[in-house]
């Protein structure tokens, strides 16, 4: 056993960047880790703990808690559909191909930060690190790139199953269902892929209104209700299974 301490809090209310009081000292690699926690808010803490102790060899990180604290939740995601990650410009079209719409969202590997994604992948460093990291909306970042031809295609929306790992990151019932939303952000063609996880709870009182976002952006109503607030963003490192699929995504929590 061994004593740890770490914060994003600080004197605020709200977590900012993970800052160490005390780091663990015993060799991680190749063991099992248990991480132990006393309360558990957004989670993001626990998770750039477990993060750091992958980064440090350890072959499975599991975590418990005393008291979780209960939050309305959803999950926002963009995944770029090239690994350039490259801000669209009309002189670069030639360096795009077509993406099939068929294509898929491939299974992802989060990391609560860049840095411990970029030491598997430092793809994460290049072209792509503007758009992993931008800050505010992602939707709007590329409207300011593309305003005359952006626009937004739904490629699904309905109640279905999020992934076991969605589930576990907005604490419900890995079987519940959730109203999930795909769509491709485009620049005359697909630039991005974004997926959304809202759980049953969200989609109260006006909550609603996310049932019918047509091809509206839904940056326009999470950044503008003073009841949703954005945790930290995280990076992921994509497992394409087929040619094309994207090989990186930035991912937030909202909380209300």
């Amino acid at each position: 056993a061994e004593y740890l301490h770490a914060t994003r809090y600080r004197q605020e209310t709200t977590g900012g960047i993970l800052e160490w009081k005390l780091q663990p000292e015993a060799d991680m690699h190749g063991r099992t880790i248990l991480i132990i926690d006393d309360i558990l808010d957004e989670g993001t803490t626990l998770c750039a703990i477990a993060d750091y102790c992958r980064a440090h060899g350890a072959s499975e990180v599991l975590t418990a808690v005393l008291v979780d604290k209960q939050h309305d939740r959803c999950s926002v995601t963009a995944w770029t559909t090239r690994a350039t990650g490259a801000m669209p410009r009309a002189s670069m079209q030639s360096r795009v191909s077509d993406i099939d719409s068929h294509l898929t969202i491939p299974p992802t590997d989060w990391y609560q930060s860049l840095t411990a994604a970029g030491l598997l992948n430092p793809a994460v460093h290049g072209p792509a690190r503007y758009w992993l990291q931008v800050e505010g909306s992602f939707t709007r970042a590329l409207q300011k790139q593309c305003s005359r031809s952006f626009h937004v295609e739904v490629r699904r929306e309905g109640f279905a199953t999020p992934t076991q790992e969605e589930a576990r990151r907005l604490r419900i019932p890995h079987r519940q269902h959730a109203w999930i939303r795909e769509v491709s952000l485009c620049y005359n063609q697909p630039w991005v892929l974004a997926r959304t996880v809202i759980p049953l709870k969200c989609l109260e009182g006006e909550g609603r209104r996310l049932l019918h976002l047509g091809n509206r952006p839904l940056g326009a109503y999470l950044f503008t209700s003073p009841h949703w607030q954005r945790g930290p963003l995280e990076t992921g490192l994509c497992r394409p299974v087929i040619p094309g699929q994207p090989e990186l995504a930035r991912r937030s929590l909202f909380s209300g």
